[in-house]
C-alpha cells in the first residue's frame, strides 16, 4: 500500500500572549483559578476534539504535552496564569490522519518501558506486540478523557524527575493514582487476582476508579461522569458496534460530552 504523508505547520494567531503546554502548567500546579474558569477550560479542549473529528480526522496523539495554552497578550495581571487559564490550542497533528485514511499499524511498545508514551493510547491498541485495529476517533475520546481527569483535579499523572546520568525524564506522579508496575501488582493482590493478569486494562480499571472517587468533591458529580464515560466508551460493551459509522457515533458522544460540561452549575 502506498501512503502519502503530508506536513503541516500551524500559526498561533498573532494576537495571543504567552504559550506553555498543559503539562508544564499541570506539574507546576499553582492553583488560583476558579472551578468556573476550569470548566469552561474543559468545554474548550472538548470542543477542539470535536472540530478535529467533524473535519474527518484522527488525532491519535491528544494528551497535556498535544495542547497549549495561551494567554491574552496584554490584560491585567488578575486575568492572566495563573488566576485565570488561558486558551487550550491541540497542537501535534504530526500522526493525524483522516478517519478513511490509510493506517499505518505499528506498534505502540516504547523500547524504555515509558508509560508517559503510552497512557493515553487506548488500551485495545496496546495488547499484544502489534496493533489489531486501526486508530480510530473513539481512541481519541480515551486520550481526552485522561486529560480531562488531569483538568479535573489539576494535577498530571507525570512529574519531571533528574536522571541520574543527567538531564530530565517524565516519571509517574503516584500521588494521583498509583499505575506503577508495583501499583498495578498490589491492586491485583487486593484484588485476588494473580499478579501475571495484564497491567494494561488494570490501568484503565484504576484510572476509572480513581475518577469517580477524586473529582466528585472538587468537581461535582456531572464532571465524573463525562470522564468515566470518555475512558469507556472505545470499549466494545460501552458502544455501537453494529452502527454504519461509527466515527458518527463519536461526534454524537463528544457532542453529548459539551452538553454535559454545560450543564454544570458551580
Amino acid at each position: 500500500m502506498e501512503l502519502h504523508l503530508h506536513g503541516v505547520v500551524f500559526r498561533l494567531p498573532p494576537e495571543l500572549g504567552q504559550t506553555r503546554t498543559l503539562r508544564s502548567i499541570l506539574v507546576e500546579g499553582n492553583v488560583k483559578h476558579s472551578l468556573r474558569d476550569r470548566v469552561q477550560f474543559a468545554i474548550r479542549l472538548a470542543t477542539s476534539v470535536l472540530v478535529v473529528h467533524s473535519l474527518g480526522l484522527v488525532h491519535k496523539n491528544i494528551k497535556p504535552d498535544s495542547i497549549l495554552v495561551a494567554e491574552s497578550p496584554v490584560d491585567k495581571a488578575e486575568n492572566l496564569y495563573p488566576n485565570k487559564l488561558g486558551l487550550p490550542f491541540l497542537l501535534a497533528f504530526d500522526s493525524s490522519r483522516t478517519s478513511s485514511g490509510p493506517s499505518m499499524q505499528g506498534s505502540f511498545a516504547v523500547p524504555d518501558g515509558g508509560l508517559w508514551e503510552i497512557l493515553y493510547t487506548h488500551p485495545r491498541h496496546l495488547i499484544g506486540y502489534e496493533r489489531q485495529y486501526d486508530y480510530e476517533m473513539r481512541d481519541d475520546i480515551f486520550g481526552l478523557g485522561i486529560c480531562l481527569l488531569e483538568v479535573a483535579l489539576w494535577k498530571s499523572l507525570f512529574h519531571w524527575s533528574p536522571k541520574p546520568a543527567g538531564g530530565h525524564s517524565f516519571q509517574l506522579n503516584t500521588d494521583v493514582v498509583d499505575i506503577s508496575i508495583v501499583g498495578c501488582r498490589n491492586a491485583l493482590i487486593a484484588m485476588g487476582k494473580p499478579t501475571s493478569t495484564s497491567h494494561i486494562l488494570l490501568r484503565q480499571q484504576l484510572l476509572k476508579e480513581a475518577a469517580e472517587k477524586m473529582i466528585p468533591p472538587i468537581m461535582g458529580d456531572i464532571f465524573k461522569e463525562v470522564v468515566v464515560e470518555c475512558l469507556t466508551f472505545g470499549d466494545p460493551k460501552e458502544t455501537n458496534e453494529r452502527q454504519p459509522n461509527p466515527d458518527e457515533q463519536s461526534i454524537e458522544f463528544v457532542q453529548s460530552t459539551l452538553s454535559k460540561l454545560y450543564s454544570i452549575k458551580l
